[in-house]
């Protein structure tokens, strides 16, 4: 029997080889023709956050929800990067990444911003078996509403990571290689979470 969301009820149960435990990988794509690239060294969690919010409506003594709808979505990705240097340090901070001084490489920062980037992300792991389990964002915009790095002391530094994924306008534009179903075009427009078929060999 089918449902709103065509899932398959027939693989839900318990499979202890489905359990997620990896440290996952980052890969990142400023579309300057360089592809998909590491970020670096990250601390092993990360986390996709999704928030949403919904218009309620109550009636009646006690009162009783009739109706509710989503009104608001924010879906957001978070990690610490272990690497400082000025590329992360830029990409991080939204900020120009100055080469013109002959002695230093400098992140500066002032009172305008250069244009943002967006860059497209996958984030890489597995499950205990093995098997890849891909979350692909196609465009993340950078929001690093509180940023510290603290400097010194007796542990490594940090950058903390955090970026929105937002609606891509042109999927097969910007990444014309990964997935994409025009026929559900408005729901697959952000992210997708990939998981690898399995195929048997008749050879």
């Amino acid at each position: 029997m089918s449902n709103s969301l065509n899932i398959t009820t027939g693989n839900f149960g318990n499979d202890a080889d489905k359990f997620f435990l990896y440290s996952p990988a980052l890969y990142i794509n400023l579309h300057d023709g360089s592809g998909d690239l590491g970020l670096g060294y990250l601390e092993s969690e990360f986390s996709f956050k999704s928030k949403q919010t919904y218009a309620m409506f109550k009636t009646g003594i006690p009162k009783t929800e009739v109706r509710r709808d989503m009104i608001e979505q924010e879906f957001t990705l978070e990690g610490v990067l272990m690497q400082i240097q000025p590329e992360t340090l830029s990409l991080i901070m939204q900020r120009w990444y100055d080469s013109d001084d002959a002695t230093y490489d400098r992140v500066i920062i002032g009172s305008v911003l250069p244009t943002p980037l967006y860059p497209s992300v996958i984030l890489v792991g597995q499950d205990v078996s093995g098997d890849e389990v891909r979350l692909y964002i196609r465009k993340l915009m950078i929001t690093p509403e509180d940023l510290e790095i603290k400097l010194g002391g007796d542990d490594y530094s940090r950058i903390p990571f955090k970026g929105t994924a937002v609606v891509d306008d042109a999927p097969l534009t910007t990444n014309p290689t990964w997935p994409y179903n025009s026929t559900y075009g408005t729901q697959d427009n952000i992210a997708f979470w990939a998981f690898a078929k399995s195929f048997s060999s008749t050879s």
